[in-house]
């Protein structure tokens, strides 16, 4: 072999060479590598093989295609070991060691620590053997098999836990566990009290608590009390063996104890005061459900109800109702029947009068809007709960109807006796009704509908009545018993006083004015009227016929005895409605006609006799220029 950079097949290396090549290989600064084919090997090295160098040694191998493997083999004879030993300074400070045995579960893998002196960990088939304490710092130790532990040690050398053969485990210290605790057995047993500290967490149990023993272990003591209890289901309190003893909650207030308790001997259930069931009750519910209060009952919260509830189709009726003797004779009572529900709905009766009483105003709700009020001033308020303030507008014990927009009828009276008919106006029973005029400007309608049962008349009447002496003044400051008043708005907020030619009053029929009345008391009435004239009489004997059937304070004449009418040719002539007796009206239009007759038939016999005189004139003019 001539160098160490050419070998051929077949020479032979002397170990000066050999020597020169491992240290070409092996023992530089820059490292070499031996690069092979598939299962080709760099080879067997029979003696020890050392590397040293200044800088950091490493051994690689590396394989492009295949597995790479770094093989030991001490030999083919079972008990021999294969090694890896870590040093420093020509001490041995680890090894890995692997024990060679024919059966595989008893081949053996050890680590060594602290200077070569301390077998750390010992791996024999799947089994893996601390022979140390483990610190796994932040880290989890995870085992998919089983894992035996002897001991588990705080790092400070104190005992914590001991697992004895057969399983059996001992804490010797306080114990935190993060997951889940599985027992298989039937009982926990502590020699003294058993502390279970959820660090500020929850335990949660996930099966059924039972206590050992029946009537036997109590939940918290005497100053060992449970701060809040959240049960969900159904609760069942059971008293104590003894028969007719009774069952009870008691809370203990700091200055009065109250009660919650079944009486065994009525079966009663009471709330009260103190610790004694059926001593100082406040509320019982006997056997057949009824409630009794032996105090007052307050809802005393936003949207607090109480409900009565029927039996859905029960024909019984359900409500409250107020008893005062030992006899319960209901005296009082609300109540809604299911089957009239629908006429009735809400029915309040009472043998005695009914009072409601509120401070400001009491309010009358349909789905949510007020309809109707009563406030403080005993004042009716419809379709509002405002009261008027404004000037002449104010109420006191009053009516008022805000209609809004609506121009309907504001006020309407029926009676089951009326029928009218009249149902292209209003419903036949309606016999008064008041609305707007005027559907955009307003006024007052008053409207009034009479049948044709009873007298012919009095479909409206409106009366005065006056508890004085009316009064008599007969200027323009006279009042009246019934008066009609007439106004207008000209400028500003305030009203005056109609002009002397507007319209003050009107009569009519159908809106057809028949008879009128201006501002300055002037009347009119209509000239269209079928009426007739007294052409056929003797108009200004009739008009006396009229003196002398009232007779009082005529001056009779000779010429009275002329007058040839009486009351019955003025009855006939329809100047008086009636005789006197039977308290006949005068025709007042009737008489302006006949004065205008009587006023025509003189001026008439005056122009007649004018012509009389004209004529005797010529004549004797004639006469006397005769001569």
């Amino acid at each position: 072999m001539a160098s160490s950079s050419t070998v051929s097949t077949g020479d032979v290396a002397t170990a000066a060479q050999y020597n020169n090549l491992r240290i070409d290989v092996l023992d530089t600064s820059s490292g070499h590598s031996h690069t092979g084919t598939d299962s080709k090997d760099l080879g067997t090295l029979t003696a020890d093989l050392t590397i040293s160098q200044s800088g950091a040694s490493q051994i690689e191998v590396i394989s492009t295609t295949n597995d790479a493997y770094l093989i030991l083999n001490s030999d083919t004879d079972e008990g021999q070991d294969s090694e890896i030993i870590f040093e420093s300074g020509g001490t041995a400070r680890g090894r890995i060691e692997y024990n060679h045995h024919a059966t595989a579960n008893t081949q053996l893998m050890s680590f060594f620590t602290a200077d070569n002196a301390v077998e750390t960990l010992k791996l024999a088939g799947n089994l893996a053997t601390f022979a140390t304490a483990v610190d796994l710092g932040s880290n989890t130790l995870t085992s998919t098999g089983s894992m035996q532990i002897r001991t588990i040690d705080y790092s400070d050398g104190d005992l914590a836990m001991t697992i004895a053969d057969g399983g059996g485990v001992t804490f010797a210290q306080d114990t935190t566990f993060d997951g889940d605790i599985a027992v298989n057995g039937d009982t926990i047993t502590a020699d003294g009290d058993l502390t279970i500290n959820s660090a500020g967490g929850n335990v949660y149990i996930q099966d059924n608590l039972k206590p050992q023993a029946d009537a036997t272990y109590d939940l918290g003591s005497s100053g060992f009390s449970w701060r809040h209890l959240h049960l969900e289901g159904d609760i069942t309190l059971y008293g104590t063996t003894s028969t007719g003893a009774d069952t009870q909650i008691t809370f203990d207030g700091e200055a009065q104890d109250f009660y919650i308790g079944l009486d065994d001997g009525t079966d009663d259930l009471y709330i009260g005061t103190g610790s004694t069931v059926g001593s100082n009750g406040a509320l019982s519910i006997n056997g057949d459900g009824d409630i009794v209060s032996y105090g007052n009952i307050t809802l005393d919260s936003d949207g607090a109800w109480i409900y009565m509830k029927g039996g859905g189709t029960s024909t019984n009726a359900t409500g409250i109702a107020w008893t005062f003797n030992t006899a319960d004779t209901r005296y009082s009572e609300i109540q809604m029947d299911y089957d009239t529900r629908a006429s009735v709905g809400f029915l309040i009766h009472s043998g005695y009068p009914i009072t409601i009483d509120a401070t400001t105003q009491i309010n009358f709700d349909i789905s949510g809007t007020t309809y109707a009020a009563i406030d403080v001033n005993g004042n009716l308020l419809m379709n509002t709960t405002t009261v008027p303030t404004e000037t002449g507008s104010t109420m006191s014990h009053g009516i008022l109807i805000d209609q809004g927009a609506d121009d309907g009828d504001a006020f309407q009276i029926r009676n089951s006796d009326v029928a009218h008919g009249f149902t292209d106006v209003k419903a036949t029973d309606v016999f008064f009704a008041i609305r707007k005029t005027s559907g955009a400007s307003g006024g007052a309608m008053l409207e009034a509908f009479k049948d044709a049962d009873g007298d012919a008349g009095y479909a409206f009447l409106v009366r005065g009545s006056i508890a004085e002496a009316p009064d008599e003044t007969t200027s323009a400051a006279a009042l009246g018993v019934i008066q009609l008043d007439g106004n207008m708005k000209t400028s500003g907020t305030s009203r005056v006083n109609l002009g002397a030619d507007d319209n003050l009053l009107c009569v009519s029929s159908g809106l057809d004015t028949v008879m009128l009345v201006k501002g300055d008391g002037e009347m009119y009435n209509t000239t269209t009227a079928t009426v007739g004239v007294y052409d056929s009489y003797d108009d200004a004997q009739l008009v006396r016929a009229l003196d002398h059937t009232r007779g009082k304070g005529v001056i009779k004449e000779k010429w009275d005895d002329f007058v040839k009418y009486n009351e019955q040719d003025l009855v006939d002539a329809g100047i008086l409605g009636d005789t006197i007796e039977n308290e006949g009206l005068l025709n007042v239009t009737g008489l302006q006609r006949l004065h205008n007759g009587a006023i025509w038939q003189g001026y008439t016999r005056q122009m007649e006799l004018q012509e009389e005189v004209n004529e005797l004139k010529t004549r004797l003019l004639a006469l006397e220029g005769g001569k």
